[in-house]
């Protein structure tokens, strides 16, 4: 029997955000994969005038969802003095 794949090993873990504003709480999730879509959706939300989400609170919704799968936007490379 061949032995179990990586990704077997290591399914995509769900991401998950929780934003509380005032009197107002959201706690939005989704696949992992598929945190544009999440985030894109968040935005035609805010882009609503009656919504109380604001464009501010998708910005750090996108924010902490770019932190939980750690992509390699905030990383330097190292300069040949740090090497």
């Amino acid at each position: 029997m061949p032995p179990p794949s990586p990704r077997a090993e290591n399914p995509p873990r769900d991401r998950s955000v929780t934003l509380i504003r005032g009197v107002h709480r959201w706690r939005v999730s989704c696949a992992a994969g598929h945190e544009q879509s999440l985030v894109d959706s968040l935005l035609e939300h805010a882009l609503n005038e009656d919504s109380p989400l604001g464009l501010e609170d998708v910005a750090l919704i996108r924010t902490r969802l770019a932190g939980s799968i750690r992509i390699g936007v905030n990383k330097v490379p190292p300069t040949p003095d740090r090497a």
